[in-house]
């Protein structure tokens, strides 16, 4: 019978250790990514993630571990033999060159003739809309033109991996909202493999099809969004993308871990519990099914669709759910309400391996 062969992922880290002036900026981090993948490296600053794309890059070496391309070491190729794609939050467009120009500048340095580079550069302007702006100046161009352009500028040479950190951090409100979406639809479209660097958990989540979570040059957690968001594994990582309701356990008994919110049923031996906002229900009159507990509006936050809504109880301790903004108005502050609070939203989290 013939062994089956183990599929190898398209990018891999292995046991990547990184240190600046003795202190470990990355610890034994281990990262798999898929072919045609968008992974997000998500943390706050100083937590490892843009040191571990300078690694993948070649622009820093690594104490201990490797980077591995198809099941091959990349660590004897310099940066511009990897084939990987680079693009930074400062777009660095050319200021003297054109659109086009700057589009082709790696094209040029490879030796492709002028008939390649026109129809690259023709290509890549109508992927990302801006067909005919070839010939425009980069000072004339909005933000958002200029880190697509910039973008149009990495896509050129037809890299084997895209590396993208904090390409958005630059830009106001509305148009972050509109690159999200543009940055994956056109990797997307390329079929393209992606690391992308953020500390912005809507782009994470906008943007990736896996999110890495980083905290103190470790990967707490690497989930889709939807998983990340429903199952955080860890305190750190449910706090980091907004989720509050985070509680250590002080004790275990009989299958029970007590927290200063209360007692919950667990199947294993947590460090903290969440629990869900998406999983608690508000109501002003108290019902006679579940778990029911009383309290008051403390605080409430206007957050577009949705409010955010502190309930202080009895016990003193306050839980935050979220109410949708289109239904029925919601409680004053100092009102007195019950929540219940259903099982599955009782989510035990451990300590980072």
């Amino acid at each position: 019978m013939q062994a089956q062969t183990e599929e190898v992922a398209y990018l891999q880290v292995r046991g990547i250790t990184k240190r600046f002036g003795g202190r470990a900026v990355l610890s034994g981090i281990d990262l798999a990514v898929d072919s045609g993948e968008i992974i997000c490296l998500l943390g706050p600053s100083g937590c490892g993630k843009t040191t571990l794309l300078r690694v993948i890059a070649g622009l820093e070496a690594p104490e201990e571990g490797g980077v591995f391309l198809s099941g091959a070491s990349v660590a004897d190729q310099p940066v511009h033999q990897r084939g990987f794609g680079l693009m930074f939050q400062d777009h660095a467009l050319f200021p003297h060159l054109s659109i086009a120009d700057n589009i082709t500048f790696g094209l040029k340095m490879r030796g492709a003739s002028a008939e390649e580079q026109r129809a690259r550069v023709v290509e890549l302007l109508e992927l990302i809309d801006l067909a005919g702006y070839e010939r425009r100046d980069p000072a004339t161009l909005s933000g958002g033109e200029k880190q697509r352009v910039a973008l149009a500028r990495s896509l050129a040479p037809s890299p084997s991996l895209l590396m993208l950190d904090e390409p958005l951090g630059a830009l106001d409100g509305i148009l972050r909202q509109r690159l999200m979406a543009d940055l994956r639809r056109i990797i997307k479209q390329i079929g393209l493999t992606a690391i992308y660097v953020t500390h912005d958990r809507q782009e994470a989540f906008a943007t990736a099809d896996r999110i890495a979570v980083m905290n103190a040059g470790r990967i707490e957690q690497v989930a889709a969004p939807q998983d990340l968001y429903r199952r955080p594994a860890t305190a750190f990582a449910a706090q980091f993308i907004g989720l509050r309701n985070v509680f250590p356990v002080i004790s275990m008994r009989d299958g029970r871990a007590a927290t200063i919110a209360g007692e919950f049923a667990v199947q294993t031996i947590p460090d903290a519990i969440l629990i869900h906002p998406g999983g608690i229900r508000l109501s002003e009159a108290t019902r006679q099914c579940g778990q029911v507990l009383p309290g008051k509006i403390g605080d409430m936050t206007f957050a577009g669709s949705t409010y955010q809504v502190q309930v202080t109880l009895t016990s003193g301790v306050s839980l935050w759910l979220e109410l949708s903004s289109y239904s029925a108005p919601p409680p004053q502050v100092g009102a007195e309400v019950s929540i219940e609070i259903e099982p599955d939203a009782v989510i035990p989290m451990g300590t980072p391996q």
